[in-house]
């Protein structure tokens, strides 16, 4: 507890080797029976389980989820409810941290407010609110984050939105 972190991936970086104290695992998170393997090693042993669980996986590009309805459906909405289903099953006192997106509210009343009543203009964000509103009342002990994809890659091999905008100055293109 406290000592070590495990990182679960689809692909396992190189420089992972070089971290001390990091175990990282190669999961399909696509794939039900894959996940729930790695989940029942995390609560194998009581000693063993982990302080807090942090998903952050998710086919974030809105186009993606279009292309790919059902895959979307199953990272963004299936993955994170069978992390807290788990966690609720096995009565575990882990903090469950979900990325979500601020993608859930149509975008014409910015800021927020945490109360604030989702309205959605696109798959991604009508899966991201879907899988909102479900977690806590499976798994109390859960922290949704709303942020926009950042940094990080896709599950596609797009890029986030940051590089883009880098990419555009590169060639010197005028951004705002």
């Amino acid at each position: 507890r406290g000592d070590r972190l495990v990182c679960a991936s689809r692909r396992v970086p190189e420089s992972a080797q070089t971290l001390e104290n990091v175990l990282w695992v190669s999961v399909d998170i696509a794939d039900a029976e894959s996940v729930q393997g790695f989940l029942s090693k995390c609560f194998e042993k009581e000693e063993d389980r982990p302080d807090m669980i942090i998903n952050a996986a998710a086919v974030g590009a809105p186009k993606e989820c279009d292309l790919s309805p059902e895959l979307s459906e199953r990272i963004n909405v299936g993955l994170p409810k069978q992390i807290a289903t788990t966690c609720a099953s096995v009565g575990a006192s882990v903090k469950l941290v979900q990325f979500s997106t601020d993608m859930v509210f149509g975008g014409d009343a910015a800021p927020y407010a945490d109360t604030a009543i989702p309205n959605p203009l696109n798959l991604y964000g009508k899966q991201k609110s879907e899988m909102e509103t479900s977690l806590v009342p499976i798994y109390p002990n859960t922290l949704i984050c709303r942020v926009p994809l950042l940094f990080g890659e896709s599950g596609q091999g797009t890029r986030n939105g940051w590089r883009g905008i880098d990419e555009q100055c590169g060639r010197g293109a005028v951004i705002g």
